[in-house]
C-alpha cells in the first residue's frame, strides 16, 4: 500500500497484505492506518510521530545541515550536525 503526498509524490510504502488493498482509513487521532486486502485480512499500521519525523528530517536534511538560520538544537531534532 502507498502513501502519497498532495504533489504526487511518494510518501510511504506499507507492506503487509496479498495481492490488492481494497479499504484505507485513519484513525480519529490520525496515529494509525487500518486497511482492508483483497486476501481477507485486516491490517493496523501505526503511524505516529516517529513516521511522519523521518519523512520531515529526510525532505529537510540538506537545508538543516548548511543554513545559518537552523539552531543547533534544531539540527539536533534530525540527529544532523553543522557542516563546516
Amino acid at each position: 500500500m502507498k502513501l502519497w503526498n498532495r504533489d504526487g509524490t511518494e510518501r510511504a510504502t506499507l507492506k503487509g497484505h496479498q495481492g490488492s488493498v481494497r479499504s484505507v482509513n485513519f484513525s480519529p487521532d490520525g496515529q494509525t492506518i487500518v486497511s482492508g486486502g483483497n486476501d481477507g485480512t485486516v491490517k493496523l499500521a501505526a503511524w505516529g510521530l516517529e513516521p511522519l519525523l523521518k519523512l520531515s528530517c529526510d525532505w529537510a536534511r540538506d537545508y538543516l545541515r548548511t543554513s545559518p538560520d537552523v539552531s543547533d538544537e534544531d539540527r539536533a531534532i534530525c540527529g544532523i550536525k553543522k557542516s563546516s
